[in-house]
């Protein structure tokens, strides 16, 4: 790197520093957060004398306040950065679409609600744990926006580990209290839940603990970390197994099966160990139905694998008589959800009818349905433009940029039977904007790469990649130069 380079280096760290610090602070606070729920829960319980809940629900209402930190540190800069490498700038919205779809999706949810005939109601709901309007996305783009402004993969694969040891956090507070019958729950109508009010929802964390775990523990080189994800793993599908939610269950599975196929065109190999997680999931499928009645859990009354063959029942029932009335009840009455759905996106098509306290268990749905067609059209096309990279650099992708992406997409087969919730949204969030900046990370180390290989050997600062005429010398002159 000669010394102009290094000049902008320096220059870069000094724009970037204070922003960048901020990000990770804020990106740190929100992955850890069950422990800041539990911390605040205790000091305000003794300081009041009285049961004190300040659980993960309340988190996300002081999120907003960080963007007065977040604008007062040079927004500027992020949406005017340049690269260190000698790779010639690009523009923004070239370079990084998904994320410009991302915000402009945003953009559209608050035009939606100004739209709405009681744009106060869309805005923020009194039932805090249903609280999904617009005032939700405001902390969801402060989440995005610093996940993607960390580059540094040795950070970004820190916070990957901090999800799990959160989330392993989690794990065992449900464990400890199947029925929920705990301090830091702010409501509570089902088993299994920790800390999230409802048992679906907590699994929507699990199945990503479960993907990102089972594929970082395939290439981890260092022991101790390589124990740490295995114990991991195994927490989380025990868990997940007693929380018996099937449609994050059914993601999992799904994901644990497509990690060897993936992994193996990766390697251009296949490895007998990218089944091991599959396995293990599978046998404590059947292994710990015995065990659940112990726990307080309805997996005895539904396991897996028979929900699994009813849930293919239905879904030939369905295709042949959509509408029947004896098809209504099918998916636990998702399917009746999806068709209500379904009509008032019909009859809102686009900036829908606002009522965010609508829960059609469908992500997809639930944003078209409040917020019109085109949020769900710039979301999807976020997701498409992330998996066109992947596919585009396959090859060059990194271990963590691959298990990043297998989460993000474990997610989101498992948001086809879900909801954006207050206090799981900011996790998955948060994962999707690390595995956007893992996988630009490493789409860019590869274009400088393979620019390194085509620049010439004597090249210098020229910018048309020729020698500079100064530089030059004879080969008479090389010849002494080399017999000296």
């Amino acid at each position: 790197m000669n010394s102009t380079n290094f000049k902008n280096f320096a220059l870069f760290n000094d724009f970037k520093q204070s922003k960048r610090k901020f990000a990770l602070f804020f990106i740190y606070f929100i992955i850890l957060s069950p422990f800041v729920s539990s911390i605040l829960t205790i000091i305000f319980t003794l300081c009041a004398g009285k049961p004190m809940v300040i659980g993960p629900s309340y988190m996300p209402i002081a999120y907003p306040l960080f963007w007065f930190g977040f604008l007062c540190i040079d927004l500027k800069s992020f949406f005017n950065k340049k690269d260190l490498t000698t790779i010639k700038e690009t523009n923004f919205l070239k370079k990084y679409p998904e994320i410009f779809c991302l915000l402009f999706m945003v953009i559209w949810v608050f035009i939606a609600t100004a739209t709405h005939e009681y744009p106060s109601f869309t805005f923020y709901h009194e039932t805090l744990y249903l609280q999904t309007g617009s005032y939700f996305f405001i902390t969801l783009s402060l989440c995005f926006l610093c996940g993607v402004l960390i580059t540094d993969r040795s950070i970004l694969k820190h916070l990957a580990i901090a999800y799990l040891v959160s989330l392993i956090y989690c794990s065992f507070l449900s464990i400890l209290f199947p029925q929920g019958d705990m301090l830091l729950l702010l409501a509570h109508n089902t088993n299994w839940a920790s800390m999230f009010t409802n048992s679906n929802h907590f699994a929507y964390l699990l199945c990503m603990g479960i993907s990102l775990s089972s594929c970082l523990l395939l290439f981890e080189k260092k022991k101790a970390t390589k124990i740490f994800l295995c114990v991991a793993m195994t927490i989380f599908m025990f868990t997940l197994i007693m929380n018996d939610t099937l449609g994050s269950t059914l993601a999992t599975l799904i994901a644990l099966t497509a990690i060897p196929v993936v992994f193996s065109i990766w390697q251009k190999k296949f490895d007998w160990r990218f089944l091991i997680p599959l396995a293990v999931f599978v046998v404590f499928s059947v292994a710990l139905t015995p065990l659940a009645k112990v726990y307080h859990s309805t997996y005895d009354e539904s396991p897996l694998w028979p929900q699994l063959a009813n849930l293919m029942k239905e879904f030939f029932s369905i295709a042949e008589a959509p509408l029947a009335e004896e098809n209504m009840s099918a998916g636990t009455d998702r399917w009746s959800k999806w068709i209500a759905s379904y009509n008032e996106i019909c009859a809102h098509p686009i900036f829908g009818n606002g009522i965010v306290t609508s829960k059609p268990h469908n992500e997809y749905l639930q944003l078209a349905e409040n917020f019109g067609l085109p949020t769900l059209f710039l979301y999807l096309s976020a997701i498409v433009i992330i998996t066109i990279k992947v596919l585009r650099h396959f090859k060059k992708m990194s271990a963590l940029s691959l298990s990043l992406y297998v989460t993000v997409v474990t997610y989101l087969i498992s948001a086809t039977f879900g909801n954006f919730m207050i206090h799981t949204s900011h996790f998955y969030v948060s994962i999707l904007a690390i595995a956007i900046s893992s996988i630009n990370v490493d789409i860019d180390k590869s274009k400088l790469s393979f620019e390194s290989k085509t620049l010439p050997k004597d090249s210098t600062d020229n910018s048309s990649g020729e020698a500079h005429p100064s530089n030059q010398t004879p080969n008479k002159h090389k010849v002494k130069e080399s017999q000296i």
